[in-house]
């Protein structure tokens, strides 16, 4: 056999052995299970067993009092895949009811994952979340003017923890609604590049991170207090490089009410009537501002 027949064996045999790894890896990887699509239209659409799930139609518009979208399992992906979630057909009437309401149950509901692009329209609460932790929200478009409520929510975390809030857009009326809602015992939650013509509002709730949000044109951008209670106060929470512009109504851009140890750098708060920035503790030690931008504020120690 010569030299060159010799090289071209070894190759041709080199070829076969890689085709056959090859072959058994895939094999033994078989492709994972295509996500289970939701194709009725009607509300309540119930998710009540752990798994993948994707929207292959828009639901409602859901008869008045009932939810779009009910999540009581943990281990749950829900994909909206451009669809919309409709409370009521007319945009000033809105359902009383929610859009996507998540836990809900005895026991925490854990590991949910609800991504867009899609719409929750026209709910009294777009997305909802009690008793639910280490999940994740991301990439709604959530709208309505509810002139038929007294009162109205973009997203609320309720006794939720370790949730990210991301990308969503939230366009509601502002004098009659808050944009984001974290309430009480709804700590260590991450709300980024959330875009709210409304306000970003955190009751009790501490050790949150708030990054990069807008909350601008409306009644008042980000505020942090106390419905009152043993461990009154949003305290220790992280606040960097939000803009909170232009708000007309509600007397501040940024307005730490009641909570200390926060740290609230290097955001943006313009044009607001009362102050851009505003903090009610006497002591400039109760909480860091560093490298805001801002016109006016309460207290002369506020940079």
């Amino acid at each position: 056999m010569t030299w060159r027949a010799s090289c071209v064996r070894r190759k041709t045999t080199l070829v076969r052995g890689i085709i056959a790894v090859a072959a058994l890896g895939f094999c033994a990887s078989p492709a994972s299970a295509a996500p289970s699509k939701i194709k009725q239209s009607t509300c309540p659409q119930t998710i009540s067993q752990a798994g993948d799930y994707e929207l292959a139609v828009d639901i409602g518009p859901c008869a008045a009092g009932v939810n779009g979208i009910v999540i009581t399992v943990s281990n749950v992906s829900l994909q909206l895949k451009g669809h919309r979630i409709i409370g009521s057909t007319n945009p000033a009437v809105c359902n009383s009811a929610n859009g996507i309401r998540v836990g809900f149950q005895t026991d925490p509901v854990t590991g949910v994952r609800v991504f867009g692009a899609g719409s929750l329209e026209n709910f009294r609460v777009g997305f909802w979340s009690r008793n639910a932790a280490n999940s994740f929200v991301k990439n709604l478009n959530i709208s309505g003017t509810c002139t038929n409520l007294a009162f109205s929510w973009g997203i609320v975390l309720q006794s939720s923890t370790d949730w990210k809030v991301d990308g969503n857009v939230v366009r509601e009326p502002g004098d009659t609604s808050t944009g984001i809602l974290v309430q009480s015992g709804s700590d260590n939650n991450e709300l980024v590049r959330n875009d709210v013509n409304d306000t970003i509002a955190l009751f009790d709730s501490s050790n949150n991170t708030i990054v990069n949000n807008v909350g601008n044109d409306d009644a008042g951008g980000m505020f942090l207090g106390t419905a009152g209670g043993p461990s009154a106060g949003s305290n220790n929470n992280q606040i960097h490089a939000n803009t909170t512009n232009n708000n007309l109504h509600g007397g501040y851009g940024l307005w730490i009410s009641a909570g200390t140890g926060n740290n609230v750098t290097g955001n943006t708060s313009l044009g607001n009537v009362g102050f851009d920035l505003r903090d009610d503790n006497t002591s400039p030690d109760a909480n860091k501002w560093r490298g805001n931008t801002f016109v006016t504020a309460n207290q002369t120690w506020i940079q």
